[in-house]
């Protein structure tokens, strides 16, 4: 009889050793491994706030919003995205007269520099939009975006959609600054339009 319960207990000790070895000996909860991921930043994500890169082009900060592609030309600095391009004029041979005429004044520039910049030269611009806007530096820009009517090389006559941007600088003269979208489509206009109201609302004079 004492063989036999003790036969009985021996086996009841393997089981509770055989048991607690399925769980590493370990009683407290294991974490739930769906929560593990969840709490781990997601390496697919992209970063919520984009890094913006800053261009400094004679005497003036420019912001441009995500990564472009930069190359010169004689009167400016361009940038290009798959969706858009812009070119910014950074000579000071434009005298400031009054806001109304500022359009006016700068399209001999505007031609030569889209010729330069796109291989488009427009003999004609047509503003549906204008509006003035004071940016949280103190810079007075005007904002216009309309349609030009020019040669674009190899391709003859077209209309371009555009937008440009128009600031006068201390030693009032005009600057500025003239994008175009690479398709007619409306999602590389609006890819332009942002572009251009990043580079508006940071416009400053340089440190």
């Amino acid at each position: 009889m004492k063989r036999f319960l003790a036969f009985i207990l021996a086996a009841l000790m393997l089981l509770t050793l055989a048991a607690c070895g399925s769980n590493g000996g370990n009683t407290d909860p294991q974490p739930d491994n769906d929560q593990n991921q969840t709490d781990e930043p997601s390496k697919d994500d992209p970063a919520k706030d984009m890094e913006h890169r800053v261009e400094e082009v004679l005497g003036y900060s420019f912001t441009f919003d995500g990564d472009v592609d930069e190359r010169t030309v004689t009167d400016g600095l361009i940038a290009e995205t798959e969706e858009y391009s812009l070119v910014i004029y950074c000579f000071d041979d434009i005298d400031f007269d009054t806001w109304d005429n500022v359009t006016d004044s700068a399209f001999k520039h505007v031609r030569s520099t889209m010729r330069a910049a796109f291989r488009f030269q427009p003999s004609e611009q047509t503003n549906s939009t204008s509006s003035k806007i004071e940016n949280d530096y103190g810079e007075t820009i005007l904002k216009v975006s309309g349609t030009m009517e020019g040669d674009q090389t190899g391709e003859g006559t077209m209309n371009r959609q555009f937008i440009a941007f128009y600031y006068v600088t201390d030693e009032n003269v005009v600057r500025f600054c003239v994008g175009v979208p690479k398709d007619d489509s409306s999602a590389s206009y609006a890819a332009l339009d942002a572009a251009m109201d990043t580079l508006i609302e940071n416009l400053k004079k340089a440190a």
